[in-house]
């Protein structure tokens, strides 16, 4: 559908075994590499265990123990690299194996399932599955951030315009080959992503300053310098001027430490957050966009010298510093020197600086995810278009289109509008009534979300999709199906009325209730979509239910589903047929259950 940059297999699948198999590779070998610098470190320790024996007397302890603790620091250093390449290679294992089950359509339960966004009163996130365990949600979401699962989910909820939906397939086209881009993203470190609660790091960062202005920062630095004077002078001078200097050092720090303590417990909050912000602004700024979609967002990113990440990293420095005051054998040291009162005051020097910024970074990086997440579709599935919008018609019409969550299935033809504004399904159970209108309805969703959607041609107008399809009684809500489906219809009527024109799907149409009252009921629903300039698909056991589509001529068509019956067993083709249909499989369906009819 896309073309591809140099060195990225055309071939999703073929890609990714590769990719897979030479990080594999580098995950066994690194683990060698890991088990022997272990051993090496073992190894010191005895060795200088050794020497101090066989050497006491001969020479210095400490010329024993300084190249000793030397090399087990420059060992450990080589440890720590060794161990972040290695979760890093571990990370691209678990990001390639679950894009080869993405591919098999076996990632139900390996994703975000987003219930954060499962409403159940939006007009047709519940009965199109864009939520949940197997959704549409989690085939596409590949976002870390909380800001990019935000922007996808809202995307998936509301159509874009026109303009914006051709601007993110433009984006999602350019994203699609650029593998080694949302490889890195996805090997960053993974283990905070539940922290990165984007509202909590924004407020931080716009939050009124709690630590008292003034001379009190430049008294926190001469008392911290001081103290280091008078240590060194208490060789000549003995130890009064260090006790007084500490003395004075601690009066300082109780006149501010709760301000100081919830300056520091507000920052620690967000850290992590800010950390795999960085990681992921650094990865950005090195990519370059052509598209004016991307464009766009990179210029959010880009137009600050020094960069965000610099900017980032320069915080990350001086959390990390903030954070050495907890080691035990530094912890005396640094509460001499008011280590955390300096350091809360480099933080909060910082945040007054650029904290307003944080806002504008998280909401770059989450579009940029979420077109992340429409290009992988793009590149995953050649197979897919992108349709066409068509803001001039009212309309719906696609070619050999198919449901993008499921396996090998059978594509169909729908044509709506043109005069041409109801489709009305008959068939037998099973036959894929239910399915034609989830299909409909997801690619109508990902189509206006900017992604390419599964079917060899499609053009749409934009529409306002509701449907009524997943209804069920509840003992708790107090609610019969038939009160469910009656609220999912109206929800569904109102879209259509508010942002018109509504494109409505509507399942087994008043089941709930007796046939005399359904065929009245039926009628009269379908014409009060189409006096709002709907156009839909309605499904029906009910036969009575298709003369509707007769008595408004051109207006509408009947379709159905068959099925035959072969050694007993029912079989169905899934494939949408014109007219009425002529046979029920239910008397079928019991004798096969052993019920005797």
């Amino acid at each position: 559908m896309n073309g591809h940059s140099t060195g990225v297999d055309p071939n999703p699948r073929i890609e990714y075994e590769s990719r897979l198999a030479a990080h594999a590779t580098v995950v066994l070998q690194l683990q060698s590499v890991e088990a022997r610098l272990a051993n090496v470190r073992l190894l010191i320790f005895v060795a200088a265990g050794v020497a101090v024996w066989l050497l006491r007397g001969q020479l210095p302890l400490w010329a024993i123990l300084g190249p000793t603790i030397a090399a087990f620091v420059a060992l450990v250093t080589v440890h720590t690299r060794t161990r972040s390449r290695l979760e890093r290679a571990q990370r691209a294992v678990e990001y390639y194996e679950i894009g080869l089950e993405r591919l098999e359509y076996r990632f139900a339960g390996a994703g975000v399932a987003g219930m954060r966004w499962f409403d159940e009163v939006h007009p047709y996130a519940v009965h199109l599955d864009i939520f949940g365990r197997g959704s549409l949600y989690e085939f596409l979401c590949g976002s870390r951030t909380a800001t990019g699962r935000e922007t996808l989910a809202q995307w998936l909820l509301q159509p874009a315009d026109a303009g914006e939906i051709g601007a993110r397939q433009d984006a999602a086209a350019e994203l699609a080959p650029r593998l080694d881009l949302r490889e890195d993203l996805a090997a960053l470190d993974t283990t905070v992503l539940e922290a990165f609660a984007s509202e909590e790091v924004v407020a931080w960062g716009t939050g009124p300053s709690l630590l008292p202005k003034g001379p009190a920062r430049s008294a926190a630095a001469a008392l911290a310098s001081l103290t280091i004077g008078t240590a060194i002078a208490a060789i000549w001078f003995g130890a009064l001027p260090l006790t007084a200097s500490l003395l004075l050092s601690w009066m300082f720090w109780l006149s501010i430490r709760h301000r100081v303590d919830a300056t520091i417990q507000a920052a620690e909050r967000p850290t992590e957050a800010l950390r795999l912000l960085h990681g992921t602004l650094e990865r950005l700024e090195r990519e370059t966009f052509h598209c004016e979609r991307l464009q766009r967002v990179g210029r959010s990113l880009g137009a600050h010298d020094p960069p965000p990440s610099e900017n980032l990293e320069s915080l990350i420095r001086r959390m990390n510093a903030l954070e050495a005051r907890e080691n035990d054998m530094f912890s005396l040291v640094a509460l001499a020197l008011l280590w955390g009162t300096n350091f809360a005051y480099a933080i909060e020097a910082w945040r007054q600086e650029h904290g307003s910024e944080i806002g504008t970074w998280i909401e770059s990086v989450g579009e940029l995810e979420a077109l992340l997440d429409l290009g992988r579709l793009t590149y995953e599935r050649p197979d897919y278009c992108f349709p066409k919008i068509d803001t001039e018609a009212r309309a719906l019409r696609a070619t050999k289109i198919a449901h993008p969550l499921l396996g090998a299935c059978a594509p169909n033809d729908i044509a709506l509008g043109d005069g041409h504004d109801l489709l009305v399904v008959t068939g037998s159970n099973m036959s894929g009534k239910s399915t034609i209108l989830r299909t409909v309805g997801v690619n109508a969703v990902l189509a206006q979300a900017g992604a390419p959607v599964r079917a060899e041609a499609m053009t749409l107008s934009p529409l306002a999709v509701g449907a009524s399809i997943r209804t069920l009684d509840s003992l708790q809500d107090g609610a019969s199906r038939f009160y469910a489906e009656i609220h999912a219809i109206k929800r569904a009527m109102d879209a259509a009325e508010s942002q018109p024109p509504g494109l409505f799907l509507l399942d087994e149409l008043l089941h709930g209730t007796n046939s005399h009252d359904r065929r009245i009921g039926a009628e009269s629903i379908l014409n009060g979509f189409l006096s709002r300039g709907a156009l839909g698909i309605a499904t029906t056991h009910d036969l009575a239910l298709a003369a509707i589509a007769d008595e408004l001529g051109d207006r509408a068509s009947n379709a159905h589903f068959e099925f035959t019956l072969e050694d007993g067993e029912i079989r169905f083709d899934y494939t949408l047929q014109e007219g009425v249909v002529q046979t029920g499989n239910a008397l079928e369906i019991m004798r096969a259950a052993g019920l005797e009819i």
